[in-house]
Formats: C-alpha cells, sequence, structure tokens
C-alpha cells in the first residue's frame, strides 16, 4: 500500500507555550556540542527557535522519518514531505509553518487571506502532487520536480522550502534527526 507521511517546520507550534528553554538544555547538557550544531550551525543562540526546532524534530519529524524506513522497508512505496513553507510577509516572524497548516496548500483553499503568487504556485504544486497520489499511489507523475520514493539509501523528501517552489532533500535534516534518534535509543 503506498504511504505519504509528513509534516511541518514549525510543529512544535501546538506546544510551545509554557516551554522553558532553559530547561529543556539543562537536559541535553551531555550532548551539548553535536545539539548545537545540528541546531543552530549558524550560532543564533535564539534559543526559542532551537527549542521549537528539537520539538517539532522529536514529536513529528523524526517519527516520520522512522516510520518511512519501517514502511520502505517492507517493500511498500513511501513518500515524505515537509512543509517549512510561509508567506514572504510572515517569514520574519514565524519560526515555520505551524501544525495542520499545509492542509490550506494541499487542498488549494487559503484560510484567513489570499495566497501570493508565490504562494498560488506553492498551493498549486502541493494540490498536483497530493491529487496524483489520490489517484495513483505515486505523487511524481504530477509534473513540477520529480518526488522520488522514501528509501533507506538517501532518505528522500520532498521539502516544500520555507520560499519557492517544491525540491528533493536527500538525507533531509540528517545532523538533527540522528541527534534525535540517539537520544531516543537512550
Amino acid at each position: 500500500m503506498p504511504y505519504l507521511l509528513g509534516g511541518n517546520s514549525d510543529e512544535a507550534s501546538l506546544t510551545r507555550r509554557g516551554l522553558n528553554a532553559a530547561e529543556r538544555f539543562a537536559s541535553i547538557q551531555q550532548r551539548r556540542e553535536t545539539f548545537l550544531a545540528a541546531y543552530d550551525p549558524d550560532n543564533t543562540a535564539d534559543a526559542d527557535r532551537i527549542i521549537a526546532r528539537l520539538v517539532t524534530d522529536t514529536s513529528i519529524t523524526e517519527p516520520d522519518r522512522d516510520l518511512a524506513r519501517l514502511h520502505a522497508k517492507h517493500g511498500n512505496a513511501t513518500y515524505v514531505y515537509y512543509f517549512s513553507y510561509t508567506p514572504a510577509a510572515q517569514r520574519a516572524t514565524l519560526f515555520g509553518l505551524a501544525h495542520g497548516g499545509e492542509l490550506a496548500y494541499v487542498f488549494n483553499t487559503p484560510r484567513n487571506t489570499p495566497f501570493d503568487d508565490e504562494g498560488k504556485a506553492v498551493a498549486s504544486a502541493a494540490n498536483r502532487y497530493w491529487a496524483q497520489f489520490a489517484k495513483s499511489g505515486d505523487p511524481d507523475s504530477a509534473g513540477g520536480p520529480p518526488w522520488p520514493k522514501f528509501d533507506a539509501a538517501d532518505e528522500s523528501v520532498m521539502e516544500f522550502p520555507a520560499s519557492g517552489m517544491p525540491l528533493t532533500a536527500k538525507h533531509f535534516q540528517q545532523d538533527r534527526l540522528d541527534w534525535v534518534e540517539a537520544g531516543l535509543a537512550n
């Protein structure tokens, strides 16, 4: 059975209220260097943004990768997406696309305000991919950049990036997700 799964860049929007960044950082001191290399490669020291990334990866992105590995391991066609697209007017103020935010683009139905031209193009592409998947079990023939199957060799993800059209990302956020995976294993 073909399977399409994924998440968004600010899944932590579900749980961010009340998070105490200092407490979260205290719990990861043992692996601090690898954590900061993965989650703050530009040395921004923006604790709220870093914690939002960690919560997103811990709650959605790494479990999605794990589930995709399992599904693909059994020979099933598996497709993974990651939505970080946000409208240009909101990029400076948002950590990313909130939980469920991709639905407006997938179904090409703006919520509160109309899509700008870039948003219309992203919505059109997302809608084509999902419709093609619903029709055939393979989103790749929708036109646009190819959407490869997820497999253990390259763990390809179709990313709908913060700005611009979809693209294939191999070994998507591997440093971050490997860090989370190692922590979950301990």
